[in-house]
């Protein structure tokens, strides 16, 4: 149900070492998860971007610049989307963790929500430490993942050691230990939650109450009675996450392959 008249948020989605823009498609289950969260009313509808990373064999600045200058431009003179970076968010697994904690670093204004799922580039130089603190942060992985943590205490590719480094930043995130491994369960899981509790709520109005007229056995001393007034209400950005989460489903998909 793509509509030109509204603006949609979009969600930029990278695969792990190996794969390609196909597999959130496929096994990742992205259109499952985006339209079951969407019909309800658990998420935001958006546009959801895959890119393919390994053709640039995972140099993190290149994948920035292909970014920055080809994919998102192009999504917002295609679609109609948002050009804000507060309604661009970027999530991926394994080697995509890496990808997106190491933008969310270095180039943190390219978006304002990150989700790495299973992994981290704990040594990424933070360029805005300022601008770090103002984004969404989501760390998940499996509670036997070997992308959690290390047991020789080497956190310098894992989610614990880029969680140690956000406290010692001070800086807010949200972290999530999943049951499960490195695997898809666990990665689908992790998206659900993203863009389930983290990332932009679904603006609804609720409709007007009208009273019902008096009738002689409703009539009450108007001294005592209390009115029951019409509200228009939004919902806030959620921060929580939970652990028992259905798989859920997309709303539009756009794929798009090493661009420019």
């Amino acid at each position: 149900d793509y509509d030109i008249s509204k603006t949609y948020k979009t969600i930029y989605v990278s695969h792990g070492g190996g794969g390609n823009e196909n597999e959130w498609m496929t096994i990742g289950a992205l259109p499952n998860i985006m339209d079951n969260l969407i019909a309800e009313q658990q998420a935001a509808e958006a546009v959801v971007v895959t890119m393919d990373n390994t053709y640039f064999s995972w140099d993190y600045d290149q994948i920035a610049a292909n970014l920055e200058n080809n994919i998102i431009p192009f999504v917002e003179a295609n679609y109609s989307v948002s050009t804000n970076a507060s309604d661009r968010a970027f999530c991926g697994l394994s080697m995509g963790s890496m990808t997106t904690t190491t933008l969310m670093q270095s180039y943190t204004d390219l978006f304002g929500y990150y989700g790495g799922f299973s992994g981290a580039n704990v040594n990424a130089e933070v360029t805005d430490l300022e601008a770090l603190k103002n984004v969404t942060i989501y760390l998940p992985a499996g509670n036997v993942d070997m992308a959690l943590k290390d047991a020789n205490g080497d956190e310098s590719i894992k989610t614990v050691g880029m969680a140690a480094k956000l406290d010692e930043l001070g800086v807010s995130y949200g972290m999530d230990v999943k049951y499960g491994a490195h695997d898809w369960g666990v990665w689908r899981d992790a998206f659900t939650t993203f863009a389930k509790d983290y990332l932009w709520d679904v603006e609804t109005d609720e409709p007007e109450v009208t009273p019902t007229p008096d009738t002689p056995e409703d009539k009450v001393d108007p001294t005592t009675s209390t009115s029951n007034p019409s509200q228009t209400t939004a919902s806030s950005v959620k921060t929580g996450d939970d652990q028992n989460m259905m798989i859920y489903g997309l709303g539009l998909l756009a794929g798009i392959t090493g661009l420019g």
